[in-house]
C-alpha cells in the first residue's frame, strides 16, 4: 500500500475514532466509507455497513438505500414505504483488497457473493450474522414491497477496490461484463453497475467527502435584487437546463442528493404534481415551462462572479426538490438543454435567514410540523446545550448535527461523536419515553410526536444530551477491542440498554420533561455515571444480564425481533429494571 493511501486511512481512523484492526480491515472500512459517502449524502456509521469477517461471502460492505435513506431494519423499510406510498431501492456491494493488482479470482468471488446474496433457494455460501441480516432486509423488499417499486426493480451497484491502478485490462473488463450480464439475467434489477477502483479513485472519493461542493455556471439572464438585511447578494432570473444540470448532476451522472437536505420535503416520486411537470416536459412545450413552474430557490454560503460566470460554493436547493428530480429524470429528452428554469440564488450564512427562506418558499403546500423540526428554536437551544458540555467532558465533546454534514469539513471533530437528528430522536425515545421497541420506525412513527413528546418547546435539553451521551458510551463498548468490550450480540438490544441505563442509575420516578430544574437534576445522575468508565460499564453489563434473563424466562432467542419489539416485552423489562433499582438502593 502506498504512503498516501496509508496516511488517508490513518486520518480516517482518527477522525472516526476507530481503533485499528490491521491494514486489511482498516482498508475495508475506509473504502466502505468513501463509496457509500458518494452514494448517500447524510451522516452514517461505517460499522453499520461493514460486514467483512469470516463467512462474509466475499463482501466487505453492504448498504441498502430505500427512498433516499440508509436502512438497517425491516421496520425502517416498512416505515418509509408507508410514509411515501412508494419505494425506490438501491443495493450497494463493496469488496476491498490491499493488493496492488486486480486479481480475477478475487473479483469472481465478489460477484459470486453478490449473486448468492439474492439466491431464492438455499444459499451456496455460508453467511455471517451481518450478511444474513442484510439478506433478510433485501428479501422483505422483494417479497413484501415489490408492488410499490417506482422503477419496477431496485438498482444494484458493485465496487471492487484495490490499492493498485486500474488500467481497463481487456480480460478483466470482459469478465466484469460477463458477470454483469449474468446478474442482469436474474431480472431482479432495473440496472446493474460494476466499477473497479484503484488507489487514485478511492483517494479522490475520500477527498470529496472533505470538500464543500463548488460548481461553475453561466447565469446570463438575471437581475440583481435590492439590498436585503442578512443577505450578502441575491439574484433572480432563468437558467437553461444545460447550466442548471451542473448544479444537480455529478460527474458520474448521478443526482446530487446532498444538495436537497435542507429542503424540508423529500422527493415524492410520481405524485400528481410531479406527473404534471413531467407531462409538460414530454409534451414538447418546453417554452411554457418557465411560466408554469414556481422555480428553484438556491441558498449558497459563498459566491464569486466574473461577468456571467458564477462560482457557487456550499449550496443547497431549499425549494424545488420535486422539480429538480423530475428534470433529472428527463435529462435526456430532446431539446431539454434549452429549457429555461426560473431560478433564485441567495447568498447568506445566517441560519435565521436561511430558516425563514425555507419556511416562506415552502408555504404553497401543506408542510407537516415534524418536517420543520430542524428549523425550530429548540434545535438551536439543544445545540447550545451540547456545546456547554465542552469543558465538562474535556476531550470527549459531542456535537449535535442539526444541519446535514454540519461538521463534515471539520477535521478536529471525530465523526463518531456527531449526533444526527434521527440519532437524537431514537436515543431520547428509548431512554426517556420507554419506547426502545419503536425506534426502528422513527421516520414516521416517532416523528409524529415531534413538538409534543419529542423536541417539546419546554423540554430540558439536558435529557436529550444525556441519552446521546449514553448512546456514545454504549457504541464505544461495542466497538473497542479490549477487555471492556460488551458482547456484540447485544448490539441489537442497544436501545433497550439505553432505557436500562436510566432505570438503573436514576430510577423509574422521572420528573415531567417540562420541569427543567428537576429534570436536569435527574439527568445529572445519569451523566455522572457516564463520566466513569468503571460505573457505566457495570451498569450496561447489568443491563445485558437482565435482558438475557428475560430471554431465558420467556424461552426466546435474542434474534427473535417479533417478540423483543412488542410492548409486553418492554413492560416486563421495565418491571425487572425497577426491581433491580430498588435492590441497589436498599443496600
Amino acid at each position: 500500500m502506498d504512503r498516501i493511501t496509508k496516511s488517508l486511512i490513518e486520518a480516517f481512523l482518527k477522525e472516526h475514532e476507530i481503533e485499528s484492526e490491521g491494514e486489511a480491515i482498516d482498508f475495508e472500512k475506509f473504502c466502505n466509507y468513501c463509496v457509500i459517502s458518494r452514494e448517500y449524502p447524510e451522516t452514517f456509521k461505517v460499522e453499520d455497513v461493514s460486514v467483512g469477517s469470516s463467512n462474509d461471502t466475499g463482501l466487505d460492505g453492504i448498504a441498502i438505500i430505500v427512498n433516499g435513506k440508509l436502512v438497517d431494519s425491516i421496520e425502517e423499510v416498512d416505515d418509509l414505504a408507508d410514509i411515501n406510498k412508494r419505494m425506490e431501492a438501491t443495493f450497494i456491494f463493496i469488496q476491498s483488497k490491499t493488493s496492488n493488482t486486480f486479481d480475477s479470482g478475487d473479483m469472481l468471488k465478489f460477484f459470486e457473493g453478490v449473486s448468492d446474496f439474492f439466491a431464492e433457494e438455499e444459499p451456496v455460501l455460508e453467511r455471517n450474522e451481518m450478511v444474513e441480516y442484510k439478506v433478510k432486509i433485501a428479501t422483505h423488499i422483494y417479497s413484501e414491497k415489490s408492488s410499490m417499486m417506482v422503477r419496477g426493480r431496485p438498482l444494484c451497484k458493485m465496487y471492487y477496490i484495490t490499492t493498485g491502478k486500474w488500467t481497463d485490462d481487456k480480460n478483466l473488463v470482459r469478465r466484469m461484463s460477463a458477470k454483469k450480464h449474468e446478474i442482469e439475467e436474474k431480472n431482479i434489477f432495473e440496472k446493474v453497475e460494476i466499477q473497479a477502483l484503484g488507489a487514485d479513485e478511492i483517494r479522490k472519493l475520500y477527498q470529496s467527502t472533505k470538500l464543500a461542493l463548488s460548481t461553475d455556471i453561466i447565469f446570463a439572464s438575471r437581475v440583481v435584487l435590492p439590498e436585503i438585511s442578512g443577505i450578502s447578494e441575491s439574484y433572480i432570473g432563468t437558467l437553461p437546463f444545460s447550466e442548471f444540470r451542473k448544479l444537480i448532476i455529478d460527474e458520474f451522472d448521478n443526482i446530487r442528493l446532498s444538495i436537497f437536505y435542507d429542503n424540508i420535503r423529500a422527493f415524492q416520486g410520481t405524485n400528481d404534481v410531479n406527473h404534471d411537470i413531467e407531462s409538460t416536459l414530454k409534451s414538447g412545450e418546453l417554452d411554457r415551462f418557465s411560466v408554469l413552474n414556481n422555480g428553484i430557490t438556491i441558498i449558497a454560503k459563498s459566491l464569486d462572479t466574473v461577468g456571467n460566470r458564477f462560482n457557487i460554493r456550499d449550496y443547497q436547493i431549499v425549494n424545488g426538490c420535486q422539480t429538480s428530480h423530475v428534470l433529472f429524470n428527463c435529462r435526456n429528452l430532446s431539446g431539454i438543454n434549452n429549457l429555461q428554469i426560473p431560478v433564485k440564488i441567495i447568498v447568506t450564512d445566517k441560519d435565521d435567514v436561511i430558516n425563514s427562506i425555507i419556511k416562506a418558499t415552502n408555504h404553497q403546500t401543506p408542510v407537516k410540523k415534524e418536517e420543520l423540526a430542524a428549523l425550530s428554536e429548540f434545535q438551536k437551544k439543544l445545540e447550545q446545550c451540547y456545546n456547554s458540555f465542552e469543558s465538562f467532558h474535556a476531550g470527549e465533546q459531542l456535537y449535535y448535527e442539526r444541519r446535514s454534514k454540519q461538521y463534515h469539513d471539520r477535521a478536529d471533530v471525530p465523526k463518531n461523536r456527531v449526533i444526527t437528528i434521527p440519532d437524537q430522536i431514537k436515543t431520547f425515545a428509548a431512554m426517556f419515553l420507554d419506547q426502545p421497541h419503536r425506534v426502528s420506525r422513527s421516520y414516521g412513527d416517532l416523528s409524529r410526536e415531534i413538538g409534543s413528546k419529542i423536541f417539546g418547546a419546554n423540554h430540558s435539553p439536558t435529557s436529550y444530551y444525556a441519552s446521546a451521551f449514553a448512546y456514545y458510551r454504549l457504541e464505544n463498548l461495542f466497538n473497542q477491542r479490549n477487555r471492556n468490550k460488551l458482547d456484540p450480540k447485544y448490539k441489537k438490544c442497544k436501545y433497550y440498554l439505553l432505557m436500562a441505563m436510566r432505570y438503573l442509575t436514576a430510577g423509574a420516578d422521572m420528573p415531567s420533561l417540562d420541569n427543567q430544574r428537576k429534570m436536569e437534576q435527574y439527568c445529572n445522575k445519569i451523566i455522572s455515571v457516564l463520566n466513569s468508565q468503571q460505573k457505566y460499564l457495570q451498569v450496561f453489563e447489568k443491563g445485558t444480564e437482565i435482558i438475557e434473563e428475560q430471554f431465558l424466562h420467556l424461552n426466546i432467542n435474542i434474534d427473535n425481533r417479533d417478540v423483543i419489539t412488542t410492548v409486553s416485552f418492554v413492560e416486563q423489562l421495565k418491571k425487572r429494571l425497577e426491581s433491580e433499582f430498588s435492590k441497589i438502593n436498599s443496600k
